[in-house]
């Protein structure tokens, strides 16, 4: 969990939270990580597109729970 109360909601600040978490949990945790779900706002979606560009072997899909 991060709290990013204080910094801009954009897509690039997302994108550096969720990779270092994917870092994280494949080499602390030793998990393959496939997949990356997030909900619908602009700022997510962003994010999954330059996830996307970075990592094009995720699945980036649009959580459908949070509409």
């Amino acid at each position: 969990m991060h709290d990013i109360s204080s910094d801009r909601k954009t897509g690039e600040n997302h994108l550096k939270i969720v990779l270092e978490e994917i870092q994280f949990c494949m080499v602390v945790l030793g998990i393959i990580i496939v997949a990356w779900c997030t909900d619908g706002g602009g700022d997510c979606r962003k994010m999954r597109r330059l996830l996307l560009a970075k990592m094009p072997e995720l699945m980036t899909p649009h959580c459908w729970g949070h509409q």
